[in-house]
């Protein structure tokens, strides 16, 4: 295991800071990850990461693991099922985490046998609680996701088919009492556009107070758009349908590919990977819930030639908005990146970049960002099959910062006034997103933060180091 003064190379008193608006660590294996597929991750209260992977622990079986960050290492890893895993490196296990409470979903056996099941631990993965079936007595279901939500809300979403993989089908299933008991009814989503799912792609979920949204590909006659329903009643029904995707992509072929969702509000962001066009494109979409005809398509970056995109995944604090995915250039694959610090406003296809130029094949990313503006990436590095971690910083672009005194800021986050020490009451001071684009200026040692959208800013007086503090 590398130490975690590979972390420190971040440290603004010995560098600039470079065009790049996230500055990533170098890579850290997790122990224990050998022969390892598709990482998801997520984070408690304290920003703490935890994740989850699926392994071969013998010939063909396939066993889940859960291992969270103890501030230096990943710990040693639990397995989390008693039996057969059914899992591929597109499609598999899930982790959401509510607080410090966690929940996993997975499918046992294998197509036509086992069952979906839920486990929850309430201590942030210290301990965990006995494995809950999900999936009813008469169903064939795979491919689970689970979103957790206000304390004791948990949707649990799976596909369902018939003997032989006939008329695949997504729906979901609600828990109001934290993952204990499951609706017996299950909303359905996929049925309601008239068409099946498409059976070889796995669906995502996410959920408010206000909103639960739950998208899947879909498959009329081989093609292959992306859906999603909307429900405002908790999950008991999803009685609108939107289209994430109008691309028309046929393809009569297993695509093995689904996408993303994240929810600010009612704004709703989407990813997913089209061949629609002709080329293997990575889409960002914003829709408002609120009002239909708001809806915004961008692509991820700018497409060469000899470029293929798949894998995205999205995270989300208020309205800053970040996308990692699968990158092929020239036979080189690489997690790429890009981000808007504003939703949709500010994005442009020109800022994607690779996370690390690193030899050998790094595939299937999952991000997180936390509360405090850390953001956590995982992937599989085919080369040294090990799942690899780094943790990204935001920083403004351009700004050289060597040799420059500090100042301290709190509270961080904060959600009114920002006081900082280090400083007097009349120097003046600027605001920054994390694109480095003036929001606020002004002078003395607080700042009322109070207009400002939730999000990730950087405060600057002349002759100091810049900090980053976050508003919540």
């Amino acid at each position: 295991m590398k130490s975690l003064t590979l972390f420190l190379i971040i440290c603004a008193s010995f560098f600039g800071y470079s065009q790049s608006a996230i500055v990533w660590s170098p890579p850290v294996e997790v122990t224990g990850s050998t022969n390892a597929h598709r990482p998801r991750i997520d984070v408690l209260a304290d920003n703490t990461p935890v994740l989850i992977w699926a392994q071969f622990t013998g010939t063909s079986n396939k066993d889940y693991f859960f291992s969270k960050w103890d501030g230096t290492a990943f710990l040693s890893p639990v397995i989390l099922n008693d039996a057969n895993v059914l899992s591929y490196d597109w499609g598999g296990t899930d982790i959401v985490a509510d607080g410090n409470t966690l929940y996993t979903v997975y499918k046992t056996g294998d197509v036509t046998s086992g069952k979906v099941f839920i486990r929850r631990s309430v201590d942030g993965g210290l301990t965990w609680e006995p494995k809950i079936q999900v999936e009813q007595a008469n169903e064939l279901a795979m491919y689970p996701s689970v979103e957790a939500y206000d304390g004791n809300m948990v949707l649990v979403t799976y596909m369902t088919h018939g003997s032989g993989g006939s008329n695949p089908q997504y729906i979901v299933r609600r828990s109001t009492d934290g993952g204990q008991t499951f609706s017996a009814t299950a909303a359905s989503v996929s049925a309601d556009f008239g068409e099946e799912a498409c059976y070889c792609c796995p669906p995502a979920i996410v959920g408010n107070s206000d909103y639960q949204v739950m998208s899947f590909r879909n498959d009329e006659n081989n093609i292959r758009d992306m859906k999603a329903g909307v429900s405002t009643n908790g999950g008991m029904s999803f009685d609108t349908q939107i289209s994430l995707d109008d691309h028309s992509w046929w393809f009569a072929s297993c695509p093995a590919t689904g996408g993303d969702l994240v929810l600010n509000g009612s704004q709703l962001y989407s990813t997913y990977m089209s061949k629609g066009i002709g080329d293997e494109m990575i889409y960002l979409v914003a829709d408002d819930l609120s009002d239909s005809i708001i809806y915004t398509e961008l692509q991820a970056a700018e497409l060469g030639t000899t470029m293929t995109m798949n894998h995205p995944h999205l995270s989300n604090y208020g309205d800053s908005v970040l996308l990692v995915w699968e990158h092929t250039d020239q036979g080189e694959t690489d997690i790429w990146y890009n981000f808007s610090t504003a939703g949709m406003s500010n994005w442009q296809s020109t800022n994607a970049a690779s996370v690390f130029e690193l030899n050998g094949i790094q595939t299937k990313p999952d991000v997180v960002i936390g509360t405090d503006g850390s953001i956590h990436l995982v992937y599989h590095d085919a080369e040294l099959d090990k799942i690899m971690y780094t943790k990204g910083s935001w920083s403004s672009v351009g700004v050289d910062k060597i040799g420059l005194e500090t100042i301290q800021v709190h509270p961080n986050p904060v959600r009114e006034v920002l006081t900082i020490d280090g400083i007097d009451n009349s120097q003046a001071y600027s605001v920054l997103n994390a694109q480095g684009r003036l929001v606020l200026n002004g002078s003395g040692n607080e700042v009322n933060v109070q207009e400002l959208t939730p999000g990730i800013y950087f405060i600057q007086f002349e002759g100091f180091q810049q900090q980053k503090f976050v508003v919540k």
